[in-house]
């Protein structure tokens, strides 16, 4: 925000060099040096202390979960050669210690023990031993012995026994805070140019570098598992030419690159699934899947160069512009599913 000289938005009337669309046309103008240097930093923090608990976690005695914000930087700008060349760079940081509330569908403890309960046809609630189990099976194995050492190892024990999650016969839900890191670098500098009194040039680049959290971890202790990174930029060179006291021109040319991508960094199982648990584990379904499912991991990129150009004219009463904007998008992609 420190970072911005001037803000305009326009619904209508746009000018020739900006072209129609569908909805508003927005423009911000960076701050350029001047031939006095000058400055500031910024330090905005939010704390766990201000926050209270969802009532969830209270009724699941799941502990308040973090919410720390702090969001800092500074600008710094003033003159390179003075009445000639200035510069101007703004940097904003932001650091967020926090996390969600998740709920997960897993095995109730009789269940991990390969006892298998169903309701019968007088609507009451009956128990099958594990050999039981294996006498319904054509093969006479019963549960998986595999499958029984994955609830072990992988699926914790139910803390949340409401009927929000599972089927309080053989499973109920798990509630956990879930931790959503997130880390964002911006930075923003301009460069001006006077070459007379007629003539200036200009550069400006934008740069994000974001690593987020898009959905949560399945179960407590795993990696962060799908991250949101964002590294896009943009960039601007500019010509202004004061033709005389009544004409202006303002060429640019310039890009923006939109750069994201959503991995999945942690798919242990890799391309074996057990996918028998009905969908994620959240909305009725059975039973969680272990992990989170397939890979799932997917990223674009969308640059849009950009030659722009807009001359004003104003004679006597009347002020004539004229302009256009040519863009060619060029956008790529990924998915793995």
């Amino acid at each position: 925000v420190d970072s911005v000289q001037e803000f305009r938005g326009v619904a209508a009337g746009f000018l020739s060099g900006a072209g129609g669309g569908g909805g508003g046309q927005f423009e911000l103008v960076t701050r350029s040096g001047t031939n006095s240097f000058h400055g500031g930093v910024v330090e905005f923090h939010r704390d766990t202390d201000t926050e209270a608990n969802d009532w969830f976690n209270n009724n699941a005695g799941v502990p308040r979960p973090p919410l720390i914000r702090n969001q800092f930087g500074g600008n710094f700008g003033g003159p390179i050669l003075k009445n000639k060349l200035f510069f101007f760079f703004d940097y904003n940081g932001r650091r967020d210690t926090l996390s969600n509330l998740v709920e997960r569908t897993v095995p109730l403890d009789s269940f991990r023990n390969g006892t298998l309960s169903y309701v019968n046809s007088s609507n009451k609630i009956e128990t099958l031993t594990s050999g039981q189990v294996a006498g319904f099976d054509p093969q006479h194995v019963g549960f998986s012995s595999s499958l029984l050492s994955l609830f072990s190892s992988r699926y914790p024990h139910a803390n949340d026994l409401s009927g929000a999650a599972g089927d309080l016969i053989n499973t109920a839900g798990y509630r956990f805070n879930a931790p959503f890191p997130y880390k964002e670098d911006d930075y923003v500098q301009r460069v001006d140019f006077v070459l007379n009194d007629k003539m200036k040039f200009l550069g400006r680049g934008t740069f994000t570098r974001t690593k987020g959290t898009q959905h949560a971890i399945w179960f407590p202790g795993d990696p962060v598992t799908y991250p949101f990174v964002d590294q896009s930029y943009a960039w601007v060179a500019s010509f202004i030419w004061n033709i005389s006291n009544n004409k202006v021109n303002q060429a640019y040319y310039g890009e923006v690159f939109e750069n994201y991508n959503f991995p999945n960094t942690y798919n242990p199982t890799g391309a074996t699934q057990y996918g028998i648990f009905g969908g994620n584990g959240t909305g009725g379904a059975i039973l969680s899947s272990p992990y989170g499912g397939a890979v799932n991991a997917q990223g674009r990129t969308y640059p849009i160069p950009l030659i722009r150009d807009d001359f004003s004219w104003e004679k006597g009463k009347h002020s004539f512009h004229f302009g256009g904007t040519f863009k060619w998008p060029k956008p790529s992609g990924y998915a793995i599913l």
